[in-house]
């Protein structure tokens, strides 16, 4: 599958159905997020040392929004890094395999 028919379908099949419940895009990616109630839920979609090729990495985190990032003590900051949410799942932690 070429990396254009992938986005369409990724784009179809998985994120206009969250956007439809009430998530939003973070940036320009294709990372998701959802505020409500102080709590923070990312679908992260990673490059660089968690890609491989011919994969795409996705992790989901979350957080209390009122945690200060890692590396900042704006509680506000809305460029996050994985690494500020205490809580992270991969779509392989779904797998079943222990």
């Amino acid at each position: 599958m070429k990396n254009h028919d992938f986005n369409a379908l990724y784009t179809r099949v998985f994120e206009d159905p969250l956007l439809a419940l009430g998530f939003a895009r973070v940036g320009r990616g294709k990372s998701l997020k959802h505020l409500e109630d102080g709590r923070d839920l990312r679908i992260l979609r990673l490059r660089g040392r968690f890609a491989r090729p011919g994969t795409i990495r996705t992790v989901i985190v979350f957080r209390h929004s009122v945690l200060r990032p890692v590396r900042s003590d704006d509680p506000g900051l809305e460029t996050l890094d994985v690494s500020d949410f205490p809580r992270k799942l991969t779509f392989y932690d779904f797998s079943g395999d222990s």
